[in-house]
């Protein structure tokens, strides 16, 4: 049993399995679809946008999590949780809210000036 312990990995999504039944795993399992190949999907479909470049980058990330979730058994991890939140707040974000407008040209620049900072102190006498 020892030699077998360093091999021996329990899956999480079977650990979800037993935890809540057939079921159960139904939800998580549409959770687990949608937080990866679904943000991959919409991704492909706002792709010129920089938003759906993160999208694509954090879900094809959060498909590796889950291959390295198949050797380890603690879905409690808090990388893992602060993972799927920000893929659903670019993806919330991606579809919800309006793409940024560039700043708009005051005479050539596409910049704002340099702040001028005022003196701390007035040194006239």
């Amino acid at each position: 049993m020892e030699d077998v312990r360093r091999f021996w990995g329990f899956p999480v999504l079977l650990d979800v399995l037993l935890a809540s039944g057939i079921i159960g795993v139904i939800p998580f399992l549409v959770f687990l679809y949608t937080s990866t190949f679904g943000s991959l999907r919409m991704a492909r479909r706002y792709w010129p946008d920089e938003r759906a470049k993160w999208l694509r980058a954090m879900a094809r990330a959060m498909i590796f999590e889950w291959l390295m979730l198949a050797a380890d058994q603690n879905l409690f991890r808090i990388y893992l949780w602060f993972h799927f939140t920000m893929v659903l707040l670019v993806a919330y974000h991606l579809e919800f809210a309006p793409a940024p407008q560039p700043l708009p040209e005051a005479s050539g620049l596409s910049y704002l000036p340099p702040f001028e900072a005022p003196p701390l102190y007035d040194a006239t006498p």
